[in-house]
Order: C-alpha cells, then sequence, then structure tokens
C-alpha cells in the first residue's frame, strides 16, 4: 500500500469524524427521542424507549419490539 494512498484514506475518515463531531454539537438539532418522535410518534417512541430500558420485558408485544431493536438477540 502506498503513503499517499494511506495518507488519503487518513484524510478522508478525519473529514468523516469531524463531520460527525459537528453533527452532534448542533444546538438548533432536535434530541434523538425529538427525532424518534417525528418519526415514529409519541406512543410508539414511550413504548420503544420502556422497553430498551426494562431488563424483562412485561408482555409479549414489549418482547417482540426489544426482539426486533437488539436484532433477536433478546
Amino acid at each position: 500500500m502506498s503513503t499517499g494512498s494511506t495518507s488519503q484514506r487518513g484524510a478522508t475518515r478525519l473529514l468523516w469524524d469531524c463531520e460527525t463531531i459537528d453533527r452532534s454539537l448542533e444546538t438548533d438539532r432536535p434530541s434523538a427521542r425529538g427525532r424518534l418522535v417525528a418519526e415514529l410518534g409519541e406512543e410508539l417512541t414511550a413504548l420503544l424507549l420502556a422497553t430498551l430500558r426494562e431488563a424483562e420485558p412485561s408482555t409479549a408485544d414489549k418482547e417482540a419490539l426489544r426482539r426486533i431493536a437488539f436484532g433477536g438477540a433478546a
């Protein structure tokens, strides 16, 4: 591998990292919860967040949602 291509990949990665950090520092950006509510609605967002906080989901629906959220690894 040449030094030029390694340098280019490093510069590309650094730029991507800086853009990611910049987006996370934006103050006018809605919170993660706000973005979830906009996409899923308040009820489903509340259910998803509650399910993710539970060690053992209390209903079959919550268990199914937890499995979806964790890719079947629940």
